[in-house]
């Protein structure tokens, strides 16, 4: 036990007064144990472990020249010795052994822990069943207790939302569950679209939306102006069920310069290969003078070219009217998504402290990190970090590993259970 006795802050000035303005810190082993900021004096004990420890004190001031704070510490003192606060005068006096015995008794007796009830909050997969996150709540009373479902990401609650638990002080927890099930983001593609051909100018796809408000706004094309409204609005829920298809926002566009007829066009037409219907994006191109012209495939979010990345189109002098653009067509596969689950588990008691899910992961490799949770340290990597292929089958994990701290009590002031 370290005893830090009677320290005393004060304030001193001259000419002119000022508040106390500093802070005294105490560290053992580089972790701090209190912080005190107001003028006063304490008395504090701490536990300590057997062996070489490193005591650090750390006073800090805002205050000087004619102001000045200081800390006065009378002494201090390590001792192997629990029941500190026992005197041994007056009970340990000749002929009063009881007094002496009946005092060590009380003060061990004070350090044994008093019963107390505790409690198992499991919040759990409706449709898997798997414990998304559980909590132990300790030192109730015995009575009856309310406990509420959390407002989990990407879940809803089955079921009641709050539960009564009848709570006994046993060594056993009573337990409380409640259910969620999943609910998937929806998702908003943003079309720009030419009046005058009905071809999509460019399509872009917003992916994995939280439920709120969304506005988007029309884009500049050279060639093109917007007609009618250049910003819109759409308000997005959680749905039950992953989308079939995305929400529609459509912003319509007019050429500029009227199409010569007596000159060639080029459409290039950036479509899916496993789904035709599904247009990235269409690039025209009027009024083209006798030449060779070539053509290159674009990047899109979620997309990879198939085959040639560029193509070359030769356009000679016409004499008729031109009724049909020539069209270069680029195909794209859709990249395969992946997901993580990361979970952080209590390896002793086989306990899963809380989750996290990560999902639409593109191919390639992501870091994750521990957190911290009260009561437990990480025996593990405080990051990790794992690959995303397009041939995983189901979402990978990642686990964290925790040990409980060994659990501690305090009765009063100065007695601690630590030797």
């Amino acid at each position: 036990m370290f005893v830090l006795d009677s320290f005393n802050m004060y304030t001193q000035y001259e000419l002119s007064a000022a508040n106390f303005d500093s802070k005294f810190e105490f560290y053992i082993n580089d972790e701090r144990k209190f912080s005190v900021d107001t003028v006063g004096e304490g008395e504090h004990y701490f536990p300590v472990k057997k062996g070489l420890n490193r005591y650090k004190f750390v006073f800090s001031t805002n205050n000087w020249d004619y102001n000045w704070d200081y800390i006065e510490i009378p002494w201090i003192r390590l001792t192997n010795w629990i029941c500190d606060d026992v005197l041994v005068i007056p009970y340990c006096e000749v002929g009063r052994g009881d007094k002496c015995i009946e005092a060590l008794i009380g003060c061990v007796l004070g350090l044994l822990p008093k019963k107390r009830g505790c409690v198992i909050v499991k919040h759990i997969n409706y449709e898997t069943g798997e414990i998304i996150k559980q909590e132990k709540y300790r030192g109730y009373t015995r009575g009856e207790y309310v406990f509420n479902a959390l407002d989990l990401l990407d879940f809803e609650v089955v079921g009641e939302s709050s539960k009564k638990v009848f709570v006994e002080e046993v060594e056993k927890c009573s337990e409380v569950e409640f259910y969620y099930r999943r609910l998937y983001r929806d998702c908003v593609w943003v079309i720009h679209k030419d009046i005058t051909t009905g071809n999509v100018i460019l399509k872009e796809t917003y992916p994995n939306l939280l439920p709120g408000e969304y506005t988007f706004r029309s884009k500049d094309f050279s060639n093109y102006i917007v007609v009618g409204d250049t910003e819109k609005t759409i308000n997005l829920d959680y749905l039950r069920t992953p989308p079939e298809e995305c929400k529609k926002i459509i912003f319509k566009y007019k050429p500029i310069k009227e199409k010569d007829p007596y000159f060639d066009c080029v459409w290039v037409i950036h479509r899916e290969k496993d789904n035709p219907n599904n247009i990235l994006a269409v690039d025209h191109h009027y009024n083209l003078v006798p030449g060779k012209y070539k053509y290159t495939a674009r990047n899109f979010a979620g997309y990879e070219v198939v085959g040639d990345t560029e193509k070359e189109v030769i356009i000679t002098e016409v004499t008729d009217p031109v009724t049909e653009c020539k069209k270069v067509i680029f195909e794209y596969r859709k990249i395969k998504k992946g997901c993580v689950i990361v979970k952080f588990i209590d390896k002793v008691n086989n306990v899963v402290l809380d989750t996290d899910y990560y999902y639409e992961l593109l191919p390639g490799e992501y870091s994750f990190n521990a957190k911290e949770f009260e009561g437990y340290e990480l025996v593990d990597d405080k990051v990790k970090t794992i690959l995303i292929t397009e041939d995983d089958e189901k979402c990978k994990e990642v686990i964290f590993l925790y040990e409980p701290l060994i659990e501690g009590c305090v009765v009063g002031k100065k007695i601690w259970l630590f030797t």
